[in-house]
């Protein structure tokens, strides 16, 4: 699946982890239990980078859905600038369009809801996925990881697209859930 032989071999964190990222990290398998870990902190904590260090210890070529195509390209930044010895391979280890899915695949809920929907919407620095098939997609190329940034914060539309996502997704996948406010509801 996909063509990603070695997943995350070269990917290494160049930094230092902060105290809480660092307790996270310590009891994953205890939070992974159920597939899912939810991670609530201030803006400006590192959230971006312990979901960037969670998917590379997962071992397997991930989606990650955030709410704005600026969030969407700061996880490509971050990724950048804090995993790789080599910046030459970021070309080909992390994508912003599905039309050419890579190790990482960072879109915006717009572009999944536009995925889900068939529905092309003209949107500036937005990718038209209204002609890909999401699930095959995401077989094709072994996808496991699904990363949501700020999810509760979604426009009605993109909530329903992702609720029904999610609820098709097959077995096996891991979820990693990000937000600086969590919903009170």
């Amino acid at each position: 699946k996909g063509n990603f032989m070695n997943h995350f071999k070269d990917v290494h964190f160049k930094g230092d982890f902060r105290s809480y990222q660092q307790r996270v990290l310590g009891n994953v398998n205890k939070y992974l239990a159920d597939g899912k870990i939810n991670i609530v902190a201030a803006p400006g904590s590192g959230k971006t980078i312990l979901g960037l260090e969670l998917i590379r210890r997962l071992n397997e070529p991930c989606l990650i859905l955030s709410p704005t195509t600026a969030i969407r390209e700061q996880w490509g930044q971050r990724f950048r600038e804090w995993f790789l010895k080599d910046e030459s391979q970021f070309e080909e280890l992390f994508s912003t369009d599905l039309h050419h899915p890579k190790l990482i695949n960072s879109i915006t809920y717009q572009a999944l809801y536009m995925a889900m929907e068939r529905i092309s919407e003209k949107a500036e620095d937005e990718v038209d996925c209204s002609d890909i098939d999401l699930f095959k997609t995401l077989r094709k190329q072994g996808i496991k990881t699904i990363c949501l940034d700020e999810a509760h914060h979604l426009k009605n539309e993109w909530q329903k697209a992702l609720e029904k996502f999610l609820s098709r997704l097959e077995g096996g996948t891991t979820r990693i859930c990000l937000t600086a406010t969590p919903p009170y509801d």
